[in-house]
């Protein structure tokens, strides 16, 4: 696993969990734009509409913009929030779930140093501190800093000891530490608060597969975090792995062909569905991708070895 990797669905709950109050935006007729009760999609409309209608003070404006920039994060809108959580600070330059979700924004898409000034602002603002920190965890944690994740993720569990997201991505850290036994408790932590959580999933498969574990308990949990998060190419890999160490050749092939979907150039999901088509006799096919994910990571095959599968 690769702690650079960015965490976007993480980071897209640790979002959406933080607008979990009605504010002023409640001054528009029809349903509370920030209401939980609504879709993503309706909040969007409900938003709009409260923007459009010219009953809302500046304030309330400010709330309305971050409010619907947050549900257009939950459907991948990028674009659209960031201009919206900008239209939120441009009025109230303070708005904690606008910084927060700019911020977001900057993080996954590796613009460090301009969403650091956002975090430190949540911070300094006593805003938002355990999001904030989570979010400086993934920044260090993409920047291949163990230890800057760890003390910042530390810190936002110690403010939302129930964020199972911190837990989880801790976990990632620890996992690439080679902390197996801090990996596999943190995931156990994270799973006990959200029995669905993708990534503390995704990451016991891991670790199951690195210490020798259970493979098919491995193969369980990598079949759920894929059904959780269908994109989750970290999922796909480790349950081709499974496969393959059941000797399990056309569902292997199947789940790293999956994999070679959602990412069509890494190199774990080419050599993987290559040594599945070669061990199920496609001979050809297998070497051709093979040699291709060789191409791209020399050390591909030492990562398969690693886990136990015989290369």
């Amino acid at each position: 696993m690769r702690l650079g990797a960015l965490w976007c669905a993480g980071m897209m709950a640790l979002v959406l969990a933080a607008c979990d109050g009605a504010g002023p935006a409640q001054q528009a007729s029809g349903p509370d734009c920030a209401s939980a009760d609504l879709t993503s999609e309706q909040k969007i409309d409900v938003c709009s509409a409260a923007l459009e209608g010219g009953a809302l003070d500046e304030l309330a404006r400010a709330d309305a913009f971050a409010e619907r920039g947050t549900a257009k994060l939950e459907e991948r809108q990028h674009t659209a929030a960031l201009a919206d959580f900008n239209a939120a600070l441009a009025i109230d330059r303070n708005h904690a779930l606008a910084l927060l979700g700019k911020a977001r924004i900057l993080t996954a898409s590796g613009q460090i140093d301009a969403a650091e000034p956002l975090i430190a602002q949540l911070l300094t603002a006593h805003e938002r501190e355990a999001e904030a920190y989570f979010l400086r965890g993934e920044a260090r944690a993409m920047q291949s800093d163990a230890a800057g994740a760890l003390e910042a993720y530390d810190a936002a569990i110690s403010r939302a000891p129930r964020m199972a997201e911190a837990y989880a991505h801790r976990g990632r850290v620890k996992q690439g530490a080679e902390d197996f036994s801090g990996a596999a408790a943190d995931y156990v932590t994270a799973l006990s608060i959200d029995a669905h959580n993708a990534d503390a999933l995704a990451g016991r498969c891991w670790t199951r597969l690195q210490q020798g574990g259970d493979v098919d308990a491995a193969r369980r949990d990598a079949a759920a975090a894929a059904s959780a998060e269908p994109g989750m190419l970290e999922a796909q890999v480790c349950l081709g792995l499974a496969y393959l160490r059941q000797e399990r050749w056309s569902e292997a092939r199947a789940a790293f062909e999956d994999a070679a979907r959602i990412a069509p150039g890494d190199a774990s999901a080419l050599y993987g569905r290559g040594l599945a088509r070669k061990r199920g006799g496609d001979r050809r096919q297998g070497d051709d991708d093979m040699d291709r994910a060789q191409e791209l990571d020399s050390h591909v095959d030492g990562r398969f070895r690693a886990v136990g599968v015989r290369t």
